[in-house]
């Protein structure tokens, strides 16, 4: 979908329902080639749910019981050992999969929330075009950079921005600060494509002043050159 100042909203409300679905989808367990991986996991080695280290000890100390009883001739109870295993991966597995689904239920439903203004933003902008980002160190990841912005919106709606930054920035991973009002449509470029790195993020805005953030993640700890971009205006 191509978007630009008269896209209408009835069209930017599909793709933003469209692009919510689609992340919700791919965070549940009807992503089959995502979740199986985990649930292998959970269901063969329960005791992972609690950490790595802790599940490691689990199985380790589970595998040592299952030896000795088969040492000692006890094969019945290792049968039931085993059966009692398997049946703590399963209930394992399940409570795992109401979480995921609790949490991208909950996810989702934050995303279709409108975001209300702030109060007290100063020299906030109206329909950016290559306006360049400052961006900060943030001082507990050394390769986290942080860029804000207040932007001033006339009306309810959802507002389209691209963030576009130099061919120089590669490996890039842009994080939108909070869930509610906000998804991230596609983030491309970058990396060994050598092509420029742009991500199309809509919002939902309630008429007044709001201030976005990001942040970008970048392997080398690079200062990110980047400029935004409002693409639709609401009349």
């Amino acid at each position: 979908m191509k978007i630009d100042r008269n896209t209408s909203q009835t069209e930017l409300e599909s793709l933003y329902k469209a692009v919510v679905r689609r992340e919700f989808l791919r965070n549940t367990p009807l992503n089959i080639k995502t979740f199986l991986r985990y649930a292998l996991l959970f269901a063969l080695f329960p005791g992972m749910r609690l950490g790595f280290r802790v599940g490691l000890l689990i199985t380790a100390a589970f595998s040592v019981l299952l030896m000795i009883l088969l040492l000692c001739g006890e094969e019945q109870w290792a049968t039931w050992a085993v059966f009692a295993w398997v049946l703590i991966g399963a209930v394992v597995l399940f409570c795992v999969c109401i979480q995921v689904v609790r949490v991208a239920a909950e996810t989702k439903r934050a995303r279709m929330e409108m975001l209300p203004p702030e109060s007290g933003l100063l020299r906030c902008r109206t329909c950016p075009e290559l306006m360049p980002l400052p961006w900060t160190r943030d001082k507990s990841m050394k390769q986290r950079h942080t860029a804000s912005v207040a932007i001033e919106v006339p009306c309810d709606g959802i507002y389209a921005f691209i963030l576009h930054m130099d061919k120089g920035q590669k490996d890039c991973r842009i994080v939108t600060h909070g869930r509610r009002g906000t998804c991230v449509v596609y983030a491309q470029g970058g990396g060994k494509s050598g092509e420029p790195f742009q991500a199309l993020v809509l919002y939902r805005l309630a008429a007044g002043c709001h201030e976005l953030r990001w942040s970008v993640d970048s392997p080398k700890g690079i200062r990110p050159h980047a400029t935004l971009t409002q693409m639709n205006i609401i009349a």
